[in-house]
């Protein structure tokens, strides 16, 4: 084997073991990639009432070189949520989380009280430095900024009281055949009335009219 030989099976040697090397790191830097952290929260108005369905978006800042990374969450029936973000920020060097309500579209709540409705504007930004790195931070309490929007109030119809001393509105019967016949007896009574009467005055007259035999002289 010459010399030329012996050059080229070093550099093959060295091409393979420099390629082995890097193969390593590289494993060893994934295998050592941090996981995800999970940052929860809730959300509240100023009454302390939990606000559902409020889309918020996280935004983690890592100082010095600016990393930055944002996430999308929607806070439940409870007012709770949760995101799992960077594991970024020490004690030493923080990141800052900022957690607030989009600004291009307005967030609003629908909250039913008795007969009305009202609708509310809901408004949030709120800070905080944080470590990560060293392990989930505790969850966070925000106080949202709200605003009437509108309001609808409905009424519901109660009937007016009935009362005894109330009088109701009676029913006028129509006329009966009973009527009808009690107004013909009465004619027919009348009628015969007349009638008798009549007869009777005719006999008197006639008795009256009638001449009576003279009694007898005795001699």
């Amino acid at each position: 084997m010459g010399l030329s030989d012996r050059l080229v099976r070093a550099a093959a040697v060295a091409v393979v073991t420099a390629a082995i090397g890097l193969g390593g790191v590289s494993s060893a830097a994934l295998a050592a990639e941090p996981t995800a952290v999970t940052v929860s929260g809730t959300l509240a108005d100023e009454h302390g009432a939990a606000l559902a369905g409020v889309h918020l978006v996280i935004e983690e800042l890592l100082p010095p070189d600016g990393g930055l990374a944002g996430f999308q969450v929607v806070s439940d029936a409870k007012g709770a949520f949760s995101a799992d973000v960077e594991p970024w920020g020490t004690a030493d060097a923080p990141a800052t989380l900022t957690v607030s309500t989009p600004t291009d579209v307005l967030q609003t709540v629908i909250v039913i009280d008795g007969s009305c409705t009202r609708s509310f504007s809901v408004t949030v930004k709120a800070s905080r430095d944080v470590a990560l790195a060293d392990g989930p931070a505790d969850p966070l309490a925000l106080t949202a900024t709200t605003e009437l929007l509108g309001e609808v109030c409905g009424t519901t119809a109660t009937p007016p009281p009935t009362s005894a001393r109330t009088p109701r509105p009676g029913l006028t019967p129509p006329p009966t055949d009973a009527a009808a016949r009690s107004g013909t007896e009465s004619s027919d009574h009348l009628g015969l009335a007349a009638a008798l009467g009549f007869a009777a005055g005719l006999a008197g007259a006639v008795l009256y009219l009638t001449p009576r035999p003279r009694g007898r002289r005795r001699s």
